[in-house]
């Protein structure tokens, strides 16, 4: 058996796991973009009012998927804001995702 050969998967192995390893340790450090809280905000409000007015951009479907494990925790949807009132998609995603009875992190 050749070297080449019989270091070829140990090598492989490794780098998987160091790729691994830096992607787990990249997306714990990361935060959000400028729009998930829109997003997710949003897919609450689909499930909890059926407003489906709020972020209209996107199609509501991948939304209210990532929305669907809020409805088991206890979070509020601030529907008595001015950004609700407004409609101001981005304010409103802002107080639901960081003035909720929930911490964002």
């Amino acid at each position: 058996m050749r070297t080449a050969d019989r270091f070829f998967k140990p090598a492989v192995a490794l780098l998987l796991a160091i790729l691994a390893a830096l992607q787990v340790t990249t997306a714990l450090q990361e935060n959000q973009s400028w729009d998930e809280h829109i997003h997710l905000s949003a897919g609450y409000a689909y499930w909890k009012a059926g407003a489906y007015w709020f972020d209209m951009q996107h199609p509501a479907l991948a939304k209210m998927i990532a929305a669907a494990p809020l409805l088991f925790l206890n979070v509020r949807l601030p529907v008595e804001s001015a950004a609700w009132k407004e409609m101001r998609d981005g304010d409103m995603g802002t107080e639901f995702l960081y003035h909720n009875s929930l911490s964002a992190d």
